[in-house]
């Protein structure tokens, strides 16, 4: 949950979306030139993948509001802000949460079961959280409830039949 300082420049966002994100997201604001070597790396499915999960699928959205549950220390809000959306975070860690309000990110100690019932968002990203919840149901009920309608909802977690937890087992980074 600590801050990817290079997260802060916003040139190294836009160099991580490289071609691939301005072509599939939009160019984010004050993007970085693109060129060959980056149309290049781009074009390999594991790089537009990258882009993709780089903004939790959310596409360029001007004014539109999401909530980034397990937000940490912002690292992923910056990029949603990037696209346009006006984003709040939730974490459980409140070191994480420190860490995203001194970066000047909205985001609160808390999650989707603690959140005000009258709080609506267009979508709701949960990256690496479902599987550490001890009653996901609940928590799904809430973020359908938290979700104006025809909202979105990005839920990310590990695969447990990758190929990493079969090599490494209860080594493995994705085990909670």
């Amino acid at each position: 949950h600590e801050a990817d300082d290079r997260t802060l420049r916003r040139w190294w966002r836009a160099a991580d979306l490289e071609f691939t994100g301005t072509r599939e997201f939009g160019v984010p604001p004050e993007s970085a030139p693109v060129g060959l070597a980056s149309r290049l790396s781009a074009a390999m499915p594991h790089r537009r993948e990258l882009a993709r999960f780089s903004r939790m699928y959310l596409t360029r959205s001007d004014g539109r509001r999401v909530l980034d549950v397990g937000c940490g220390a912002g690292n992923q809000m910056l990029m949603l802000l990037d696209l346009g959306w006006d984003v709040i975070g939730l974490d459980v860690d409140r070191q994480a949460v420190e860490a995203a309000c001194a970066r000047g990110l909205q985001a609160a100690v808390g999650d989707l079961l603690s959140m005000a019932g009258d709080q609506s968002v267009d979508a709701i990203t949960m990256v690496h959280v479902i599987e550490h919840l001890i009653d996901p149901r609940r928590h799904l009920r809430a973020a359908r409830e938290h979700l104006e309608p025809g909202g979105r909802l990005v839920i990310i977690t590990p695969n447990v039949d990758s190929l990493g937890a079969r090599r490494f087992g209860t080594n493995w980074r994705g085990i909670p």
